[in-house]
């Protein structure tokens, strides 16, 4: 699946690599649930969006031993937000897969 070209995945299982960084744009009553996730595939990184965070998911990413950075990845990724389409598209896609799954 593509949008707008770019690829995107229902799952970070999905994703043909294993991430250097992962930045989540998704509420902290979601990203708990994808937490486990994002900690099985692995990454260096994850970096916690504003609005992401929460005393629980800090706890949690601890937890499962992910290396957190609490800042807005786009202004991470310095002069060039190339990068940033890939990390919203890689929400969208795990938002649009939690809502299928409450339904």
């Amino acid at each position: 699946m593509t949008i707008e070209g770019l690829p995107s995945f229902k799952s970070i299982k999905d994703v043909p690599v294993r991430p250097d960084e992962v930045s989540v744009y998704v509420p902290p009553e979601i990203l708990l649930g994808i937490l486990p996730e994002i900690a099985s595939r692995g990454c260096d990184d994850l970096w916690l969006n504003p609005g992401t965070e929460s005393d629980e998911v800090l706890a949690e990413a601890q937890r499962l031993g992910l290396n957190v950075i609490q800042a807005c990845s786009i202004v991470g990724v310095g002069s060039s937000a190339a990068l940033a389409p890939l990390a919203l598209l890689l929400a969208l896609a795990l938002i649009a897969r939690r809502r299928q799954k409450q339904r």
